[in-house]
């Protein structure tokens, strides 16, 4: 991972698909200020820049963009939150088999923010859930 500003080991690869996925699944959720916040954490990890990783997730396969706008649009916002999470946490445990033990333990703690988010999100459905039946 710090060899280059591309993906060019299989860890890399994995790092950077999983950026790619919760960038896709949180913008399309309407989390864009969260996507900008996490970008800089997988830009420190993969040494590379904010526009080489966007331009991975977003400009590289714009069929796969446009899908996975349809499917998140199917999807409940905590479901998407919850998957940023995930991608992230598989992230973390990634960089410590790598014996990257701080920036794991960095990811780690973002994923628990995102978890926490994920929560808020999906008690807000809930909310919503149970005073529209009531209406």
């Amino acid at each position: 991972m710090p060899s280059s500003s591309t993906a060019s080991t299989s860890q890399e690869r994995l790092i950077t698909h999983n950026h790619k996925v919760l960038c896709a699944r949180l913008w399309h959720s309407g989390f864009e200020k969260e996507t900008r916040y996490i970008t800089p954490f997988f830009v420190a990890i993969l040494e590379t820049t904010e526009d080489t990783l966007y331009q991975h997730a977003c400009e590289d396969d714009p069929k796969w963009w446009k899908q996975m706008q349809e499917y998140c649009n199917k999807k409940a916002r905590s479901e998407s939150v919850y998957v940023a999470g995930n991608m992230t946490a598989d992230s973390a445990a990634v960089l410590f088999k790598f014996g990257r033990k701080e920036e794991a333990e960095r990811l780690c703690e973002l994923a628990e923010q995102i978890y926490g988010l994920a929560v808020k999100v999906e008690e807000d459905e809930k909310r919503y859930e149970s005073w529209s039946y009531k209406y």
